[in-house]
């Protein structure tokens, strides 16, 4: 597997602490790659927490995979849904009862010539195949939910107070509510995963120019590039990105 990966988590300009937490990790004998985006739930208790236990237990077991039984992504996948089914379990019950302790998380695997992800909450993942760009997640908030769509119109939604308030995400509830998917890699796919934190501070058509461009330039170009936005519009969030070329 020909892979080229490129990872970044900073605090930005206004918070004090990092809440963020992103893993990336390869096994080039069974062409296997791992990355994850974890986004600690800001103004809540305990957001880090939350954030780093996911990465300290996914960094933990992933070594101890027997990548040998995985030529399937799906089964892949089903073992990536089990264990954050565990890691859920834990922070609900250690860091929940009296407190709201959770994190997004977002995870792009790569086995052979496929891939699967893993999505809760609001961080994101875009893929650019050729001349394409799609966002391969969906934002869990609230005015995605169908319910609540069916209530509103689209000027109602972005005025009320709970739009863009997240639903659900890792640890806050006992039932974890997560979307997964797989498909087929083609050469020259790049995938970018990312906290709210830099898509929220980057102008839709200037993401899609820079990933766009990571398909014959350089990753650490897009990555300055994309950062450097973020930057010049306050860095009001925690931030991280990855960056993730194939074939």
């Amino acid at each position: 597997m020909k892979l080229e990966i490129r990872s970044i988590s900073d605090r930005g300009l206004k918070r004090q602490q990092n809440q963020d937490a992103v893993l990336v990790y390869q096994n080039n004998k069974h062409d296997f790659a791992f990355c994850l985006v974890a986004d600690g739930m800001g103004g809540h208790s305990n957001g880090g927490k939350a954030s780093g236990e996911i990465v300290a237990e996914l960094r933990a077991w992933l070594p101890g995979l027997l990548l040998g039984d995985y030529s399937e992504a799906g089964a892949m996948l089903q073992a990536i849904q089990k264990k954050m089914l565990e890691i859920n379990s834990f922070i609900w019950q250690a860091w929940n009862q009296e407190q709201i302790c959770g994190s997004t998380c977002v995870i792009l695997f790569l086995l052979g010539e496929a891939f699967g992800i893993f999505s809760v909450g609001d961080s994101r993942i875009y893929r650019c195949r050729r001349f394409g760009y799609d966002l391969l997640t969906k934002d869990d908030v609230w005015e995605n939910q169908s319910s609540v769509r069916q209530l509103y119109n689209l000027d109602e939604l972005k005025n009320h107070p709970n739009y863009g308030k997240l639903v659900h995400a890792v640890g806050c509830d006992e039932e974890l509510i997560y979307s997964s998917q797989t498909g087929m890699l083609r050469r020259g796919d790049v995938f970018a995963l990312c906290s709210d934190g830099i898509y929220k501070f980057c102008d839709e058509r200037f993401l899609q120019q820079k990933l766009s461009a990571c398909r014959k330039q350089p990753l650490e170009s897009a990555q300055k590039a994309i950062v450097g936005e973020v930057y010049r519009r306050g860095a009001l969030d925690n931030l991280s990105l990855i960056l993730v070329r194939y074939g």
